[in-house]
């Protein structure tokens, strides 16, 4: 648990890389690439609720449509953290 919320763990996997992708709750969501090359995933299965979400470090906006993470962009070598997003900065 990390402050009351259930963390969940995966991996997706990018040609040999595995990308590690962990949930916190269904509002909060983490990517990590150490790989040398991008990702890219597209309609991927996820708990989070349906909504906006930005990355705080890019500003990357990914949507959430019935439990499905429509697409998101992954740069190499990065490590994202995606949050609830309402429009606003």
């Amino acid at each position: 648990h990390a402050q009351g919320k259930t963390m969940r763990w995966g991996q997706a996997m990018n040609g040999n890389d595995a990308v590690a992708v962990l949930t916190r709750g269904n509002e909060y969501l983490f990517i990590i690439n150490k790989s040398s090359q991008a990702f890219t995933a597209k309609n991927s299965p996820t708990e989070l609720k349906d909504g906006r979400y930005i990355d705080l470090m890019s500003r990357q906006i990914i949507s959430v449509k019935n439990k499905n993470l429509e697409q998101v962009y992954i740069p190499t070598q990065s490590v994202m953290y995606f949050v609830p997003y309402d429009g606003k900065i």
